[in-house]
C-alpha cells in the first residue's frame, strides 16, 4: 500500500474538468486549497455534490470565514433517504480520463489528516479494458446529476464534448471487467432494486469463505452487518479492526465465536503519520478467489443493506476480485495473534460521532442557481407550507433579499429577480424565523461556465467578458457571429491532418446535434426534431442566449452607471463651475484606418446582415417553418442590438480626415441602408412568429419565464429602435415610411405584447439604447419619441370589416398589412396587399408578394403587378 498526498499526484495539462462527490464538504478548504491546485494543473471546470444536510452545516457557519470572491465552481447539496456518502474524483481531459474511488470526505481530513483508500482508475483509450469501468461510474454520476437544474446538465454535456472517451457512447455490456485473466474489477452503487450487499453476494456466488477483515470506523451498534455477513457466508473467521475514539464501534453485538477485533495500529505495518484510519475495505478470502470491496461504504446496513432490506445511504465502491491476489499484503495489514477486548474501546460517555444524515425538512431545495438578474430554484416539497420565506444570503451570512412563498406538496420551480451583480452564497426558506429547509450553494452559472473547457466555448466567454467589462465591440460581435454561421460549411472541409482530427470526425452524431454549440444556422435546421424533454436545458443555455445576457447585462449596468454619474453631476455643479455644469472630458480619439480597410469592413458587416435577413425571409416564404423558439428570439435580440449599436458606431477614413457609419442610416435609393435592414427584420421576425402561431412552447416553467421575458425585451427594443428610426428618418420624403413604421408598431405589439400591456415609462425602453447613440442624438429628443411612439401606439384604430384603400388588414398569417388596393368582381373580392414582411418589389417601390389575397377563398392568387 502506498501513502500519497492524493491531489498533488495528478498530472500536469492532462484534464480540463473535475466532478467531486462527498459526505461533508469544507469550503474554505476548498477555495484556499483544492481550487488553486487544481488550476495549477490544467483543472477549472470544477463542481461539487456534497450530503445537503453536511452543506447546510457548512454554509450555516462559513460565513465567517468566507471572502468576497467570484465563485467559478458549483456545487449542489444533494437529498437522500439516509446520508449521501459516495467518495468519488471524476477527472475527465482531452483523451483521458482519471476515477478515484475512494473513502475521503472533501475536507482536510479527507485529503490528508485522516488515513483514507483511493483506488486509481486511469483510461486513454478505448481499448483499455478498464474503459467499460470508467463508462459505468459516469453513467452513475450521471444519475446522480439528474433534475439538479440547467447547468447540472450543460456541465455533463460540456464534459462529454470535450472528452473522447465519454463522448464515444459507446456502450458497456459488461459489469465486470477482465484486466488479465486472473483479476478483474466492477463499479458499484446502490440501487433501488439492489443493494450493495446483494451485489457482493452476486459475485462471490457459492464461493467458500475462510476469513472476513473488516476496515471501517463506522458500524451498526449492535453489529447486525457483521451478523448479516455471518449468516451469508458462514465463514471460518471475521477479523474487525478498531480505533480508540473515533468512529462507532459495534459495542452492543451480541458475542460470537468467529469475530475477532484487532488495533489497527497493531496491524498495519507501514508507519502512519494519521491518527486515525477513515479508510472503508472488507477483504473476502474464498477457497476459489480473493475479493476486496473499497470505497465509501461503512460496515452498516445503512450503507449496505441486506439480501432483502435496501440501503438508506448512496455508496459507491470498486470490487476486486482474483485468484492470486493477496489483499491484506497489498494493503499492508498483517496477521496478529493478540485481539483486543472491545469492552476496552468502550468511551465512558456514549459518542455522537456518526455519518449520518439527520436534516429532515418540509422543502428540500434541489437547485439554486444565479443567471445575472435571477435565480432559479427548484424545490421538492414533502408537506405543503404557507406563508413561507424565501431568504437570500450573501457570502457573510447577511440576508440580501427575502420574498414570500407558499407551496403545495410535489416538485416547483421559482425565478426571483435581483439586483444585477448582487453576490449571493446560499438560499433557505423560512417559516416565523424558523428554517423549514435545507441551505442551498447558489451557483453562479455565468461564472461557472466562464471555466468550461470546450474550446468553441471559449471564444464566446472572450466575447462576453469584453461586453461585461463595459466593452461593447460591434465589429468583433460580429466576428464571432460569423464564425458561428460558417462552423458548419468549415467543419465540413476539415482534413484529417492529425490522429486527433480523425477523432473528432468519429465523434457520434449526437455530438453534433447539441445546441449549445452549433450554429444558429444548424439549429433552425434540426429544430423540428428535437422535442426531447432532455434537451430544454440547451434551448436556454444556447450561446446566442448566453451572448444576449451579457449584452443586456452590459446595456443595464451602462444605464445605470450614466444614470449616477448625472445625479452626481448635479450634486456637484455649483463646486466644479460658477457657471454651472462642466463640460464633459471628450473622449480620446480612435486611432483612423484607411479605406481600404473602411470597405472591407463595410462589406463584412452588410454580408452578416444580410445572411440573416435571409435567414428569416427563408422563414416567411414557407408557411411551414417550425416555430421560433427561445435561440431564435435571443438571436433576434442581439440582431436589433448589433443595429442600434452601428447608428453610434463611426470610423475616421484616413485619407478623408472624416468620420464615416459603416451604414447608411436613413432610407437610400441606392444601397441597404440602416432603415432598410431595420424595417425588414421587424416586419420578416413578426410574420414568422404570426404564421407560425407563435413561439414553440416548452413544458419547463424556466423555459416559458424567460420567453415572456425576452418577448416584453423584444417588445421595448422594438419601439426603441422605431423611435429612433422615425427620427433620423424625419427628413426623407416618402409617405411609405409612415406606413411601414405603424405597421411595425402593430406587429410589434401583437407579436410580443399580446396582452396589450400598457407602457408609460420611457426609461424601461431608453436602457436599450446604447448610450452613445443617446448622446449623439439627444436623450430627450429620443425620451420624447418613445412617448409619441407609446401614445400613437395606443391610439390607432383597426378595422375588423368594410374596409377601404389605405386601411391596416389584420391577415391570420401575416398579422397587420396595408391595403393598397380592392379588387372586386361579383363572384370574389381581392385584396392586394402591403407589409415589411414581404420582400422588397422594385417595381411597386413597397413590401408585396406578387400576390393577391382572395376574401371568399382565404388563398393567394399570383397577380400582374398593374
Amino acid at each position: 500500500m502506498k501513502s500519497r498526498i492524493l491531489l498533488k499526484e495528478i498530472p500536469t495539462g492532462i484534464f480540463h474538468s473535475a466532478i467531486f462527490t462527498t459526505y461533508s464538504i469544507n469550503l474554505y478548504y476548498l477555495e484556499q486549497q483544492v481550487l488553486p491546485l487544481l488550476g495549477s494543473k490544467g483543472i477549472h471546470y470544477v463542481s461539487i455534490l456534497a450530503d445537503g444536510a453536511m452543506l447546510s452545516n457548512q454554509l450555516e457557519h462559513y460565513g465567517y470565514l468566507s471572502q468576497q470572491r467570484k465563485r467559478n465552481y458549483a456545487v449542489h447539496g444533494i437529498q437522500s433517504n439516509g446520508a449521501f456518502h459516495p467518495k468519488l474524483i471524476y477527472l475527465a481531459g482531452p483523451d483521458s480520463v482519471l476515477l478515484l474511488v475512494g473513502s475521503g470526505n472533501l475536507t482536510t481530513s479527507g485529503h490528508g489528516k485522516n488515513l483514507e483508500i483511493w483506488n486509481a482508475i486511469y483510461v486513454n483509450s478505448l481499448d483499455d479494458a478498464k474503459y467499460g469501468f470508467v463508462v459505468q461510474a459516469w453513467n452513475y454520476m450521471k444519475l446522480l446529476h439528474a433534475d439538479l437544474g440547467d447547468s447540472a446538465d450543460s456541465k455533463l454535456k460540456s464534459i462529454e464534448e470535450n472528452c473522447f472517451l465519454l463522448a464515444n457512447g459507446k456502450e458497456v455490456e459488461s459489469a465486470i471487467f477482465d484486466l488479465d485473466g486472473q483479476n478483474q474489477i466492477s463499479f458499484h452503487a446502490n440501487q433501488s432494486g439492489s443493494s450493495l450487499f446483494t451485489q457482493v453476494s452476486d459475485i462471490v456466488g457459492n464461493d467458500k469463505i475462510e476469513r472476513i477483515t473488516i476496515m471501517c470506523p463506522f458500524h451498526d451498534s449492535e453489529g447486525r452487518f457483521i451478523q448479516e455477513l455471518n449468516r451469508r457466508y458462514n465463514p471460518d473467521q471475521i477479523d474487525v479492526l478498531v480505533q480508540a475514539d473515533f468512529g462507532v464501534l459495534p459495542f452492543k453485538m451480541k458475542s460470537q465465536s468467529n469475530v475477532r477485533f484487532f488495533e489497527w495500529k497493531e496491524v498495519i505495518q507501514e508507519k502512519q503519520r494519521q491518527s486515525y484510519f477513515h479508510a472503508k475495505n472488507i477483504i473476502i478470502e474464498g477457497k476459489n478467489k480473493n475479493y476486496l470491496i473499497s470505497g465509501s461504504a461503512n460496515a452498516s446496513i445503512a450503507a449496505f443493506g441486506t439480501m432483502t432490506i435496501p440501503a438508506t445511504n448512496q455508496e459507491s465502491c470498486i470490487i476486486y476480485q482474483s485468484s492470486d491476489s493477496d489483499y491484506l499484503e497489498l494493503l499492508s495489514i498483517k496477521s496478529v495473534s493478540k485481539p483486543v477486548n472491545l469492552e476496552d474501546y468502550k468511551p465512558e460517555n456514549e459518542s455522537k460521532l456518526s455519518e449520518s444524515s439527520e436534516l429532515e425538512r418540509s422543502v428540500f431545495i434541489k437547485s439554486a442557481e444565479k443567471n445575472f438578474d435571477t435565480v432559479n430554484l427548484i424545490f421538492q416539497v414533502k408537506h405543503s407550507i404557507k406563508y413561507g420565506i424565501i431568504q437570500l444570503f450573501d457570502s457573510k451570512g447577511t440576508m440580501q433579499l427575502e420574498e414570500m412563498i407558499s407551496l403545495e406538496a410535489g416538485e416547483h420551480f421559482q425565478q426571483i429577480s435581483i439586483p444585477n451583480g448582487l453576490a449571493l452564497l446560499f438560499v433557505q426558506i423560512s417559516i416565523q424565523g424558523i428554517a423549514t429547509s435545507n441551505k442551498q450553494f447558489i451557483t453562479d452559472i455565468n461564472a461557472f461556465e466562464s471555466t468550461n473547457p470546450s474550446p468553441r466555448n471559449r471564444s464566446l466567454n472572450q466575447i462576453r467578458k469584453l461586453i461585461e467589462s463595459g466593452n461593447f465591440s460591434t465589429p468583433k460581435i460580429i466576428d464571432y457571429l460569423n464564425t458561428i454561421y460558417r462552423q458548419k460549411e468549415e467543419k465540413k472541409g476539415i482534413s484529417k491532418a492529425s490522429e486527433q482530427e480523425e477523432r473528432i470526425d468519429e465523434l457520434p452524431k449526437d455530438e453534433d446535434d447539441d445546441l449549445l454549440y452549433l450554429s444558429y444556422a444548424e439549429i433552425q435546421e434540426r429544430a423540428t426534431k428535437i422535442d426531447n424533454q432532455e434537451r430544454i436545458q440547451h434551448y436556454i443555455e444556447y450561446k446566442g442566449v448566453r451572448l444576449w445576457e451579457s449584452i443586456f447585462s452590459y446595456l443595464k449596468e451602462s444605464r445605470e452607471k450614466e444614470l449616477q454619474a448625472k445625479i452626481d453631476e448635479e450634486e456637484t455643479e455649483d463646486i466644479n463651475s460658477s457657471g454651472g455644469r462642466s463640460e464633459k472630458k471628450e473622449p480620446t480619439p480612435k486611432r483612423s484606418i484607411s479605406k481600404s480597410n473602411f470597405e472591407r469592413l463595410k462589406d463584412k458587416v452588410k454580408k452578416f446582415l444580410d445572411s440573416y435577413h435571409e435567414i428569416l425571409r427563408q422563414k416567411t416564404i414557407n408557411s411551414k417553418s417550425e416555430q421560433p423558439t427561445l435561440i431564435d428570439l435571443s438571436m433576434y435580440l442581439i440582431m436589433l442590438e448589433i443595429l442600434l449599436h452601428l447608428i453610434g458606431y463611426k470610423e475616421t477614413i484616413t485619407e478623408e480626415e472624416k468620420e464615416k457609419h459603416l451604414l447608411q442610416i436613413r432610407f437610400s435609393k441606392k444601397e441597404n441602408s440602416w432603415s432598410e435592414y431595420l424595417t425588414q427584420y421587424i416586419g420578416m421576425f413578426t410574420v414568422w412568429c404570426t404564421q407560425s402561431e407563435g413561439f414553440k412552447d416548452i413544458d419547463n416553467a424556466y423555459y416559458r419565464l424567460k420567453l415572456e421575458h425576452y418577448k416584453t425585451m423584444a417588445f421595448k427594443t422594438n419601439l426603441s429602435a422605431l423611435s429612433i428610426f422615425t427620427i433620423v428618418n424625419e427628413e426623407f420624403d416618402t409617405i411609405n415610411l409612415m406606413q411601414w413604421h405603424q405597421l411595425n408598431l402593430l406587429n410589434s405589439n401583437l407579436v410580443f405584447n399580446p396582452s396589450n400591456s400598457t407602457h408609460t415609462d420611457t426609461e424601461e425602453f431608453i436602457s436599450f439604447i446604447p448610450q452613445n447613440v443617446l448622446d449623439n442624438i439627444g436623450e430627450s429628443i429620443i425620451e420624447d419619441e418613445i412617448s409619441k411612439n407609446l401614445t400613437q401606439l395606443a391610439a390607432i384604430k383597426t378595422k375588423t370589416s368594410n374596409y377601404d384603400i389605405g386601411d391596416f388588414y389584420f391577415h391570420s398569417e401575416l398579422g397587420y398589412t396595408y391595403l393598397d388596393k380592392v379588387i372586386q368582381n361579383p363572384n370574389n373580392t381581392f385584396y392586394k396587399l402591403f407589409t415589411p414582411g414581404f420582400e422588397w418589389d422594385e417595381e411597386v417601390k413597397n413590401y408585396w408578394n406578387g400576390h393577391v389575397y382572395s376574401i371568399n377563398e382565404k388563398r393567394w392568387l399570383k397577380s400582374r403587378k398593374d
